[in-house]
């Protein structure tokens, strides 16, 4: 498993590679630039924090984890409450009204609990009745745009006869019905503690520390009743840690590191307010000192706002 550091915001993260993991990741390789993609998405998120109709979403997106991986179908976001994940292809293909109104169809899920109300019901069926109750809120918002199937029509199910009314009211009466025309949602919701994909390369965005503070221990915990660590939550009461909570990897003075526009470097010190200060040297000075030591670790940084860039 990938490990991260995260310094304080989601534009600042060290991403571990492991000594016998391929670091070179190419445009080519990946079929999608991870700078632009993470570029659009933090764009979102900024819009999300300082735009009028994103502040009442902020507080729920400063919660979750956001990372992309190109595994999940179908090919847009996702959600178990804890984690949006989003489909590379997607954020490439979308305009940045499009963008942003999926990143609150997600944490509008995460508002609403739907991954824990479903209880017994269609998962797929449940999923359009939750569509169904968010989607009229979000069609008013100044701000955002629908985004478009691959032929030019409109993604995602919208039905104005169901505003206002509750997901599980919605899933009543359609779930006897025929499945709607345009099948093609948003974005999905899937219960909590669903199995879903790692990070891909470079696609980490947003990523919970694992540093005893947030680790669901203790009674109550953050997440309140129910929540995560909370009172009936998965951490419960002096309980374990989720397992989707990714531990801490401490960046050590010596470490080798790779930022995204192909430079090198070694980390020389660890400065007391948590910044690091960078050697840069050659990818064949790095190659040389990886191959006589077995225990060299080598990073890819992206953004790093806290860090001396070499």
């Amino acid at each position: 498993m990938s490990k991260f550091i995260k310094y304080g915001s989601f534009k600042s993260f060290i991403k571990s590679i492991n000594e016998n993991e391929d670091a070179d990741y190419t445009e080519d390789d990946l079929g999608y630039d991870p700078v632009e993609i993470n570029r659009r998405i933090n764009k979102a998120i900024i819009w999300v924090n300082v735009s009028e109709v994103g502040r009442d979403y902020a507080d729920g997106l400063a919660k979750v984890d956001i990372y992309g991986s190109d595994a999940i179908r179908p090919k847009t976001m996702c959600t178990d409450g804890t984690r949006i994940i989003f489909h590379p292809e997607f954020v490439a293909s979308q305009s940045d009204g499009a963008i942003r109104l999926v990143l609150l169809h997600e944490i509008m899920h995460c508002i609403g609990d739907h991954m824990t109300r479903r209880q017994e019901r269609n998962p797929l069926i449940w999923n359009w009745a939750c569509d169904y109750a968010i989607n009229p809120i979000l069609n008013e918002e100044n701000g955002l745009e629908w985004p478009k199937n691959e032929d030019g029509s409109r993604m995602g199910l919208l039905e104005p006869k169901y505003a206002g009314m509750r997901a599980e009211d919605i899933y009543e009466i359609i779930k006897d019905m025929p499945p709607p025309k345009d099948e093609q949602d948003l974005g999905s919701v899937v219960d909590h503690g669903t199995p879903l994909p790692e990070p891909d390369p470079g696609l980490e965005i947003q990523i919970t520390l694992d540093n005893g503070e947030d680790d669901g221990e203790g009674e109550g915990g953050e997440g309140g009743e129910g929540g995560e660590g909370g009172e009936g939550g998965e951490g419960g009461e002096g309980g374990e840690s989720p397992e989707n909570v990714y531990k801490v990897y401490q960046a050590k003075v010596g470490d080798l590191i790779k930022s995204k526009d192909g430079r090198y470097g070694k980390i020389t010190s660890i400065n007391s307010d948590g910044t690091h200060d960078i050697a840069e040297m050659t990818e064949e000075e790095v190659k040389n000192e990886r191959a006589a030591s077995s225990g060299s670790r080598l990073s890819v940084y992206s953004g790093l706002a806290d860090v001396n860039e070499i």
